[in-house]
């Protein structure tokens, strides 16, 4: 069986791999549980519910919500897009969690998004596009519409 993940990514060169992909999970978990109420002020008491109390840590993530809150993914979200986070799927033994699967309606299609925390590479690309292609191709035999699979990247 093949597993695909959300790619919880590491949230920068100078954190251990362990802390990076903490960061990449706390920041995925926020998004898919806050999006619409990201506000600032209500930031600290978010990341206390995750025991976030490092501040290096927190500016990581808040810096990466801020982000996201600039994102056209954000803006068709407010607007009312039919959207499903964390998406699981088990379908002729490929299993896993596409982060973010939304309706655009201007496109009349299905997106596809992964979040992706950590420095953006050109290897890191490559990597990523055959993730979203095997995602692409899950939802499609599932007779979804698919008008794009994309990465988000929320490091800014």
């Amino acid at each position: 069986a093949q597993t695909a993940t959300g790619g919880h990514t590491q949230a920068s060169d100078n954190k251990n791999d362990h802390d990076a992909a903490e960061i990449g999970t706390i920041t995925h978990k926020l998004i898919e549980l806050y999006w619409d109420q990201l506000e600032e002020d209500k930031y600290d008491r978010y990341l206390e519910k995750f025991n976030v109390f490092d501040p290096e840590s927190a500016t990581v993530i808040k810096g990466y919500l801020n982000v996201f809150k600039k994102s056209l993914v954000y803006s068709d979200l407010k607007a009312g897009a039919r959207h499903y986070f964390e998406h699981e799927f088990d379908q002729d033994g490929k299993r896993g969690a596409i982060d973010l699967v939304y309706f655009d309606e201007k496109r009349n299609g299905w997106r596809i998004i992964d979040f992706k925390t950590g420095n953006r590479t050109v290897e890191k690309e490559k990597s990523y596009a055959t993730q979203l292609t095997f995602y692409k191709e899950v939802m499609e035999a599932r007779g979804l519409e698919i008008c794009s699979a994309e990465l988000l990247w929320l490091c800014g």
